[in-house]
């Protein structure tokens, strides 16, 4: 993310929609959370929210690296490129939820958990790929078009 946004302002603005998002999520999940979770509140939300920020950091790392592979153009990463950065990260959750269900025996925290992170990574990507739709047609919005007539 740091490579593709370069400016301040917006970098705040896409942390702003990723906490915006986040507390969307977390309050979505929160009758489910009360039920089987002994949490307080308060540990909730944090809890959700820092998991929620961990899967977002993850997906920024394998997003990191496929830019870095590519030579720096976020415009060469292609659909394969997110599938495989999804689809091994989902086989990481479900790997992390197995052995969370394996030694705590809580079949709620074991969905919760990677859940969560999936989540986190799915609202950055969304994000991040909003972004870069919309600087790719600003960019295409540049080109000055000349109409010149000839013979008039």
């Amino acid at each position: 993310m740091l490579h593709v946004i370069t400016k301040c302002l917006y970098r705040l603005s896409f942390f702003i929609m990723g906490l915006f998002y986040s507390i969307l999520f977390t309050i979505f999940f929160y009758p489910l959370s009360v039920k089987y979770l002994e949490f307080s509140i308060m540990d909730y939300f944090l809890f959700s929210m820092f998991l929620l920020a961990l899967g977002g950091a993850f997906f920024d790392r394998a997003f990191t690296y496929f830019y870095l592979d590519i030579g720096n153009d976020y415009e060469a990463i292609n659909k394969v490129h997110y599938v495989a950065m999804f689809v091994g990260k989902v086989i990481a959750y479900i790997v992390a939820g197995m052995a969370i269900y394996f030694f705590k025996k809580d079949f709620y925290l074991s969905l919760y958990i990677p859940v969560f992170l999936l989540t986190g990574g799915w609202i950055w990507f969304s994000i991040l790929k909003g972004y870069i739709k919309v600087k790719r047609e600003k960019e295409g919005n540049l080109e000055v078009k000349f109409k010149t007539k000839v013979g008039y």
